[in-house]
């Protein structure tokens, strides 16, 4: 399952300029989880994204900046450890339950 989040605006700019690259790679955290037994198989293996750790610049319009204020959003570091979790571990909240 991939993650979508809206990036961030930091800046005391209005916004981009039509040059803008939003195709750019942004930075993220992440959660990757690894079991082995005890034969060093590998029993499960997962991961989820939490957070978009940079932002769009509104300074300078053109670029991005890391961010301020990353992993402060618990919902997001929960949504990230569930899908990095299933079905290992099955969560009520779990992204793609209906």
């Amino acid at each position: 399952m991939r993650i979508k989040r809206k990036p961030a605006i930091q800046g005391a700019g209005s916004g981009v300029t039509s040059e803008f690259d939003w195709s750019r790679a942004v930075a993220a955290a992440s959660m990757r989880i690894a079991w082995f037994n005890m034969d060093l198989g590998r029993v499960f293996s997962g991961e989820g994204g939490m957070e978009v750790t940079d932002a769009v610049d509104t300074r300078s319009g053109t670029a991005f900046v890391r961010r301020r204020d990353v992993l402060e959003n618990e919902n997001h570091i929960d949504e990230g450890l569930a899908i990095a979790l299933h079905p290992a571990i099955p969560m009520k909240n779990w992204p793609g339950n209906p």
